[in-house]
């Protein structure tokens, strides 16, 4: 499972990060929601939370999730594709577990 993402900053800054197993494992986990769940329910709240996880996984940031990060956040897109190696700072990408 993951989630390909587009943050944009308020400084116009823009940031891509893929949202991984770990990061909905912890969504679950702090917002007792299931995942399963975002086709029929999905929150801009949701989204925001979970880009921002992801974030901090991969040390893109170290700010608190609320108020710091989301202050200095303009939007929050859901991207058709796959953040390029070159834009993930551990230079990996998601592998299945067959």
């Amino acid at each position: 499972m993951q989630m390909n993402l587009v943050v944009t900053f308020t400084n116009g800054d823009q940031k891509k990060v893929t949202a991984l197993l770990p990061d909905f494992v912890m969504f679950e986990r702090t917002w007792n929601r299931s995942v399963a769940n975002f086709e029929k329910e999905i929150r801009l709240t949701d989204i925001a939370w979970i880009a921002w996880k992801a974030q901090t996984r991969l040390g893109m940031t170290t700010a608190q999730f609320e108020p710091d990060w989301l202050n200095s956040v303009f939007s929050v897109e859901v991207a058709e594709e796959e953040v390029l190696p070159s834009d993930n700072p551990l230079g990996t990408q998601a592998q299945s577990a067959d």
